[in-house]
């Protein structure tokens, strides 16, 4: 990995750091419930009172978001 490839890491885990905090809070919850906490759609519906369709909905939403802070920087 070369000093710009670094540089570009850092850019891009920044980005995202940024961009997390403008998400609204259910998208964050959401989020963290997928990835942290490892829970299918159905169980993050379950948990939070939304369909798993609407889940789904939230979670491209939010990862879109990050997906394009992190091209953008």
């Amino acid at each position: 990995m070369g000093a710009d490839s670094g540089y570009d890491l850092v850019a891009r885990r920044d980005a995202i750091a940024g961009a997390w905090k403008t998400l609204p809070e259910i998208v964050r919850t959401v989020l963290e419930l997928r990835f942290s906490s490892d829970l299918t759609q159905r169980e993050i519906g379950e948990r939070i009172g939304y369909s798993q369709m609407h889940v789904w909905r939230l979670l491209r939403r939010g990862l879109n978001h990050l997906e394009a802070a992190a091209a953008a920087a």
